[in-house]
């Protein structure tokens, strides 16, 4: 990824969404609900637990902010207030860094070596062991290209959409897919949540690896699935305006700060 442009720090209250995160009673589990409908679940709150996120019933609809949505599909450049007060009224209330990332998308293949939870994932901690099988995410998903934060340390970005590709409107695709190969850059809106993982004893993983901490970047998306499923087919950059929800994240603030900068 590339931040094009970012505020550090944005309230966002009284908001009117139909979004939401929530906890199980045992403020374990986290989730991201539509409706009051649990549409992901978005990890657990361990930091040396595995990171994983899972599509639930909820996950069937996009949340499209109609007010600024040819502003979108054109493509933004920059963060302008007008455009943050029109989006905000679909994002739930909470402190967020906001983010304008220029990302190239690449679907993934559940089950092969393009799978973070085939690979990276058991590399680190092994194979789940209850289910002794990988993680299944219950949808396709999109990863950008891994990056290195330190020698012990890497960054790992996953686009998650609400619906899977099948939902999708194929004309709007091709739409799409041409202003893509023209050379344009249209932008999504994604919730996002970052979590700092690291397994608690080193070398439980089933190969031998240098990386000790992973940092898992999940963009839920709420707006530009044709856009982010045509730059994908085009093998394309497209732009993503990212809500990173602070409060939800698994993190150390200080040092989230100083690593997230060096994509600028």
């Amino acid at each position: 990824m590339k931040i094009q442009e970012e505020i550090e720090s944005f309230q966002i209250t009284n908001s009117k969404t139909i979004i939401s995160f929530e906890k199980n009673n045992k403020n374990w589990s986290r989730f991201i609900s539509i409706e009051g409908k649990r549409a992901y679940e978005i990890g657990n709150v361990c930091q040396t637990c595995a990171f994983y996120f899972e599509r639930l019933e909820g996950a069937n609809q996009k949340i499209e902010p109609k007010e600024v949505i040819d502003k979108l599909n054109n493509g933004i450049t920059t963060i302008d207030q007008d455009l943050l007060n029109k989006i905000s009224k679909i994002i739930p209330d909470g402190n967020y860094r906001i983010m304008l990332l220029e990302v190239e998308p690449k679907m993934v293949d559940l089950g092969t070596d393009s799978d973070y939870f085939k690979n990276e994932q058991i590399t680190l901690w092994g194979l789940d062991g209850f289910w002794g099988i990988p993680h299944h995410t219950k949808i396709p998903y999109y990863r950008t290209k891994t990056e290195s934060l330190d020698i012990d340390k890497e960054l790992y970005e996953f686009l998650i959409p609400m619906y899977p590709k099948n939902y999708l409107d194929i004309e709007r695709v091709n739409y799409y897919k041409d202003e893509l190969l023209k050379g344009k850059k249209p932008t999504g809106i994604s919730i996002s949540v970052l979590d700092i993982k690291g397994p608690a004893a080193q070398g439980i993983g089933s190969i031998k690896s240098d990386i000790s901490e992973h940092w898992c970047l999940a963009h839920y998306l709420i707006d530009g699935h044709h856009k982010l499923y045509g730059a994908s087919e085009t093998n394309s950059k497209m732009t993503i305006l990212s809500f990173l929800a602070i409060d939800e994240c698994i993190i150390d603030k200080a040092e989230y700060i100083n690593k997230l900068t060096n994509f600028k």
